[in-house]
């Protein structure tokens, strides 16, 4: 299976990010999640990996 038949999804409302993809030629979907993450960041007092697994389920 190749990488262009992945499907691709952009979890983030970067302009930079859309733009870089797009120049790679990548089909891509921007699918923003509707989560603050800078406010779950300043409550979360635990590893970062459990926030980063946190904020991918949600």
């Amino acid at each position: 299976m190749s990488l262009t038949t992945l499907p691709l999804l952009l979890a983030s409302a970067s302009p930079r990010r859309r733009q870089i993809l797009s120049l790679l030629g990548l089909p891509f979907t921007v699918c923003v999640s509707p989560v603050d993450e800078e406010a779950l960041q300043e409550r979360y007092r635990g590893p970062n990996e459990g926030l980063a697994q946190f904020l991918a389920e949600h």
